[in-house]
């Protein structure tokens, strides 16, 4: 191995909490996955959260889906998010196939400029209820704050359908995404020594493929279940203890 093979590994920052009570957070770059519906009440029906639904949580949950509700938690978010980049600055965001429009609609309101669509294959999924397919793919769109220069495919040979396999074991979120797909994804729309910013991190899969290839790596989350397993795939100081009433 040669110096040149060696990556220096990048620095890590992790807020537990609303990302919305952190951003705008400046970044080159967002990478992130949001929940992929909302119902009525505002639990989070793409992740789960402690308010989330009960047993049965994935078959219900795009029946409950509320798109009224789903905007008031996204827009803010997604305004954060473009404020958190410089002109020219990326965003990729996965959906779920059934709110993949109601996404790219609330990015582009606040400003977001939908540059396309990627399509990723190879990571095994299962099918929501007995009404709905099994899915063999997912979405995510890619869009940037309007303005700027920055170019992220200089030889025009990435192609927009990324089929890469799941790794077994990948499993401590209910919708993790596989570590090759995360990797690729940093890889593709990042340079090393650029700032990843996850406002929606899960179980810290986009910050750990963030630093493992030479970015500084942001991170958010509001589950205490999930924050917790982001410090320790990430090697990261335990939560203080609340303070004393």
């Amino acid at each position: 191995m040669t110096d040149l093979d060696i990556i220096t590994p990048g620095t890590v920052q992790f807020h537990e909490g609303d990302c919305r009570e952190f951003l705008p957070t400046p970044a080159d770059v967002v990478i992130t996955d949001p929940p992929y519906a909302v119902d009525r009440h505002g639990r989070m029906l793409g992740q789960i959260a402690s308010n989330y639904h009960g047993k049965g949580a994935h078959t219900r949950g795009y029946y409950d889906h509320n798109s009224a509700k789903f905007a008031e938690i996204l827009t803010p978010a997604f305004d954060g998010m473009l404020h958190s980049l410089p002109k020219g600055g990326t965003l990729v965001a996965f959906c779920g196939n059934r709110t993949f429009a109601e996404m790219v609609t609330i990015a582009s309101t606040v400003g977001f400029e939908i540059l396309d669509v990627l399509v990723f294959t190879g990571g095994g999924s299962f099918a929501k209820s007995r009404s709905m397919l099994m899915p063999r793919f997912e979405l995510a769109f890619y869009a940037r704050r309007p303005g700027g220069t920055r170019q992220i495919n200089p030889d025009r040979n990435i192609a927009n359908l990324f089929d890469i396999k799941k790794t077994k074991g990948e499993s401590e979120h209910p919708t993790t995404k596989p570590q090759a797909w995360m990797r690729r994804v940093v890889e593709v729309f990042s340079e090393p020594g650029d700032t990843v910013l996850d406002p929606f991190a899960g179980s810290g899969s986009t910050l750990l493929a963030a630093r493992d290839l030479g970015r500084n790596a942001i991170g958010m989350e509001q589950e205490p279940e999930y924050a917790n397993i982001v410090r320790r795939r990430l090697d990261l100081p335990s939560s203080p203890p609340a303070a004393a009433a």
